[in-house]
């Protein structure tokens, strides 16, 4: 997984213009938003491909935070 993540930090910065962060694979593109979730409304203004994949990332019910807990008063 460390390598992997490694992979990916060293493809974002070799990405040195948008067109290349556009022109990635959406499978990439992916992995991407799912080691930077912190960095998500930056992603969506990428280009309209990010900005459809994060809007799904954001839609699958596993990439929601878990409720820990409820309190009521």
């Amino acid at each position: 997984q460390e390598v992997h993540t490694l992979k990916l930090t060293l493809l974002l910065i070799s990405a040195t213009t948008l067109s290349d962060l556009t022109n990635l694979p959406s499978d990439v593109i992916r992995q991407i938003i799912g080691l930077r979730s912190d960095e998500i409304t930056t992603m969506k203004m990428i280009s309209r491909s990010w900005y459809k994949l994060v809007t799904e990332y954001i839609n699958e019910s596993r990439n929601k935070p878990k409720i820990d807990a409820i309190n009521f008063y």
